[in-house]
């Protein structure tokens, strides 16, 4: 089934080695129909912040303590507000997803069995018939890409949540427009992420090669 409803969610944290990173800022966007219906935010008190991560994010320590929760707080709002639905983030299995897992874990909670989806591992699909692709497909460089124009908010959570919506309409609005036959092939492939556009019968070895086929004509 296709996923018509699903999370973006974005951390800042006090390092990008996701073995190390504590959270200090969390924040997703419910999407419904590839729109922005609703928003999650919260900014983690106690967290040493680190001088170069303020540099990055504009985020102050005066900040935390003033406006910032408890992490086991801010998770289990996040979890309520979450509920069963899919996540995406971009980068999101190789940081986002561990950090979140391991900061729940922490605290006792746990994200639970869900879909999980990586923007990241979408774009190279996504631009793989542009003339010039993309040389790297970090948030920012996708962004400046798809827009003409920089991401002003950078490293800030929820404003990380706002660009990567950005990203997957655009992505997604490439993925609708390539030929016939390269979409057939496409719906071949076990991508999860391909699940915010189409959904995936199960599908017959003569109709997977019959696809092939037809891409190769």
């Amino acid at each position: 089934v296709a996923l018509g409803e699903y999370v973006i969610f974005d951390l800042e944290t006090t390092s990008a080695d996701a073995d190390e990173a504590l959270i200090v800022e969390i924040a997703g966007v419910l999407v419904q129909g590839g729109r922005e219906v609703d928003a999650f935010h919260r900014l983690i008190s106690g967290v040493a912040l680190p001088k170069a991560v303020a540099a990055l994010t504009g985020i102050t320590a005066a900040e935390l303590q003033e406006r910032g929760v408890p992490l086991g707080e801010a998770l289990h709002d996040f979890l309520t507000w979450l509920a069963e639905r899919p996540l995406l983030a971009h980068n999101g299995q190789r940081f986002d997803v561990p950090v979140l897992r391991r900061s729940l874990e922490s605290v006792g909670l746990n994200l639970g069995q869900r879909v999980l989806l990586d923007s990241l591992l979408l774009a190279p699909l996504a631009f793989c018939l542009e003339d010039e692709a993309p040389e790297v497909y970090a948030l920012e460089s996708l962004h400046a890409r798809i827009t003409g124009q920089g991401h002003a908010s950078a490293h800030r959570a929820l404003e990380d949540c706002r660009a990567t919506l950005t990203v997957v309409g655009a992505c997604l609005e490439r993925l609708r427009d390539f030929p016939e036959a390269t979409r057939a092939f496409l719906q071949t492939m076990p991508v999860p992420e391909f699940r915010l556009l189409w959904s995936r019968a199960p599908l017959t070895q003569e109709e997977v090669t019959a696809r092939v086929n037809a891409l190769l004509r």
